[in-house]
Formats: C-alpha cells, structure tokens, sequence
C-alpha cells in the first residue's frame, strides 16, 4: 500500500471507520472557486467608466458605471436563477449589447492601430502607449456579464489611450476625438443602462399556470416573447435556474446554437475521444449524468452569498 493510502486509512480510522466515509466526503470538500484579478486603467475616461462619476443636478445620483453595473446584475442573476423569464430576457438584451460593443472596439483598435503605423513612412515609430501613473483596480464578480463587461471596458480604454496619442501626433482632429467617444464611452453606458431591472415577482411555473403572479407581471412589464417566455431562448451566459450539474455529450446539446471558437473546439475535442473509444464507452458519454443540488460540487453553489428564495425580490432599481 502506498504511503498515501496509508495515510487516508489511518485518517479514516481516527474519525470513525468506514461508514463515516460519507460525512467525510462531505466534511473535506474544497471551498468555492473565487477567482480574483485586477485591471489596470490608464484613461481618465476609463476610469470613470469603472467608479462613474456623481450628478451635480439637483437630486441626482450616481450615472450608470461598471461599479454600478456589477451590482446591478447580483440582483438580476437572483431572478434569473428563481426562473423568472423577464430576468433572462433582459440578460440576452445584455448579451446582444456585449456583442455589439465588442465589434465595434475591435474595429476602432484596429483602426487607431492604422493610424499610429502610418507615422512609420516618417520615420517615427509610436512607443507603447501607457499612462505615467496607471491604476491597478481588484475585480472579481458574481455574474458572468460582469467578468465579460469588464474587458470590454478594459478594451475601451486601450482604445481612448491609441486614440489620445494619435489625437497627439495630429492624427486625430477635434470631430474625430468627438466620434470616437461617442463610438466608445456611449455603448458603454448604453450597457450598463441594462443592469436597471424590476422583478417580475413570478417564476415560469407560474406563467403556465396563468395564476395572479403571472397576470400581476404581465399588466406590469408586458409581453414577452413566446420562446423566452417558454425557456426555449434562455442567455447563453445566464445562471442555471435548476442549479444542477449536467454533463452530456452532444447529444444533449443538439440544440446549441453556439459556434464560438472555444465551442466548436471543444466539439471537435469531443468527437475525437468518442471515436477513440469502444461502443460501451461511447454509450456511457452519450448518457447524461445528472447531479443533485446536495451533491453538486460547491462551485454549482458559488453564489452563496445571495441565496435566492423561490421569488426573486426587487431588481436592480
């Protein structure tokens, strides 16, 4: 016996025996993942992007920012997860922006890029583009739709950065300045706009029971689309509202109209190991293997700091 095994049977033995092994298990299971990291901003507009800035009219708040915008989607995240419809539909309204907004910075950096290359036919060769005192802010989310803003915000600035030392060098007239904020900074908050949300207070159970809570939603928020309204069309970065783990091969994915890189890799991915293996395999990878919520992993249960209750309470206003 190796000297781990040894080691685990000992343990084993010092706790009570072998029927213990169950509470063991559930004893030493690793905590949640958490993952933490920090951006670092080196525009005055990005980083009031980040923390906003105050409204100086009278009875004004604080204008939409990323701050705001995470904490926001906490709250969105718990209705999506209590399987209200309206809350998944405001996230795909989310999704849509964030593929909008990542478009068109990648063609402003592009662009910006052009610009600062040309100088080359004078001999002059722009040098890294960072400010004389950046600041490096901790991020670290709850939602996905945050993790993902975020690097479109990260991207904005690099694009206002480009931008400001093309505008420098003459490259960049005050018009110009004028329509590259407007193509940057306004989706941006055109974004964080969408974290506002009012909960519906029902769950799609409730929707096909056509009970008061569903009417209640209905005379209160309007029509929603049939497939939203059905779970057919849920976001593709959503919460799972069932809160359990399913594994599946293609088979259970049929469906899936995702054909981003890193999904149509790991199909492929997929395909290779199941034609590698035998028939019974191949059997074992095409049945779903189903986790309940008391035996899921802890990071199906990551978001243990907002336990939802089977209504959602208020949303993000």
């Amino acid at each position: 016996m190796a000297k781990s095994d040894k080691d685990t049977a000992a343990m084993i033995r010092q706790r009570g025996g072998a029927e213990d092994l169950p509470r063991l298990a559930e004893q030493e299971r690793p905590g949640p993942v958490q993952p933490k990291a920090t951006i670092r901003l080196h525009t005055f507009i990005g980083h009031q992007l980040f923390f906003g800035r105050q409204d100086t009219r009278p009875g004004g708040g604080r204008e939409q920012c990323f701050t705001l915008f995470a904490s926001n989607l906490n709250s969105l995240w718990t209705c999506a997860m209590a399987d209200d419809p309206y809350a998944d539909a405001r996230l795909i309204q989310v999704e849509e922006q964030i593929d909008r907004v990542k478009v068109q910075l990648k063609e402003l950096m592009a662009l910006m890029d052009e610009l600062l290359t040309s100088m080359e036919d004078a001999g002059i060769r722009a040098e890294a583009q960072s400010s004389v005192r950046p600041v490096d802010v901790p991020i670290g989310f709850r939602a996905v739709h945050a993790a993902v803003a975020v690097q479109l915000l990260g991207m904005t600035d690099r694009v206002i950065l480009k931008a400001l030392a093309a505008r420098h060098f003459g490259l960049v007239t005050a018009q110009d300045w004028q329509r590259i904020l407007s193509q940057t900074v306004t989706p941006m908050r055109h974004l964080f706009e969408l974290s506002r949300f009012r909960a519906s207070g029902a769950a799609r159970d409730d929707f096909a029971a056509n009970n008061a809570r569903a009417r209640a939603a209905l005379e209160k928020l309007g029509q929603l689309p049939a497939d939203i309204l059905q779970g057919l069309r849920r976001p593709k970065l959503g919460p799972n509202p069932s809160r359990s783990l399913v594994f599946a091969g293609d088979d259970a994915s049929a469906g899936d109209s995702d054909d981003s890189m890193l999904a149509q890799s790991l199909k492929a991915l997929n395909q290779k190991w199941v034609g590698s293996v035998g028939p019974s395999a191949r059997e074992t990878v095409a049945t779903p293997i189903r986790v309940k919520e008391s035996e899921a992993a802890p990071e199906a249960r990551e978001t243990e700091a907002v336990k939802p209750t089977k209504r959602a309470g208020a949303g993000g206003e």
